[in-house]
Parts: structure tokens; C-alpha cells; sequence
């Protein structure tokens, strides 16, 4: 018969490792990602729109002057995207790169995701 210690240390170890099962597949089965969205993200849609399908954006930035509009950022742990509306709310530009997560800096340094 097992000790105290040893079963109880074999308890920590298993709820440890389901523990840390769980947490990866929760963030590498998420649905689709920030890139694949904003595959769906056109120039001229409303921020609203954008807002639908991206959710609600990480940052806003002013732009200079308030006519010139702003700078909504969502980043995840695999993309940043950028997306620049006007001053009546309509999208001139989108841009995605990858995000500085920690994904990144470890696991990517060693694969890259298909383009």
C-alpha cells in the first residue's frame, strides 16, 4: 500500500497535468483566429461591422486631428491586427502581423505557421 505522501503527491501530479491539458487546448482550439476574421474585414464597412466580427477592440487610438479618425487594435496570442477608420467611421486600411506573445518567443521560434 501506497504512503500518504507519495498518493498524495501522485494526486497534485495528476490534477497538475489536467490541469495543464486543459489550458492548451483551450488556447489552441479557440475557433478561428484574428487573421481569419479579418479576412472577412473590408474597406468601406462601418466600424460597427468591424466591431461585429472582430468583438471589441483591445485599443483606440485619435488619430491627429478627429476628422482623421481612429486606430482600433485587437491583438491574441498569434496576431495583431490593425484596422484605421476615418472620421465618419468607415475602414481606409486593415494590417495584420504577428503578435510579440509568448508563443511567439518560445513554440515559434521553432515553427512557423503555414502562410
Amino acid at each position: 500500500m501506497a504512503s500518504f505522501g507519495r498518493r498524495r503527491s501522485l494526486i497534485v501530479a495528476s490534477v497538475a497535468g489536467l490541469l495543464l491539458a486543459g489550458s492548451v487546448a483551450f488556447v489552441l482550439v479557440r475557433g478561428d483566429d484574428l487573421r481569419t476574421r479579418l479576412a472577412m474585414v473590408s474597406e468601406g464597412m462601418t466600424r460597427a461591422q468591424v466591431v461585429a466580427i472582430l468583438g471589441r477592440p483591445e485599443v483606440t487610438l485619435q488619430r491627429a486631428r478627429p476628422e482623421d479618425g481612429q486606430v482600433l487594435l485587437w491583438v491574441d496570442q498569434l496576431w495583431q491586427v490593425e484596422v484605421v477608420v476615418d472620421g465618419g467611421g468607415k475602414v481606409i486600411k486593415t494590417s495584420c502581423t504577428r503578435s510579440n506573445s509568448l508563443y511567439w518567443r518560445t513554440v515559434g521560434r521553432l515553427t512557423d505557421l503555414p502562410k
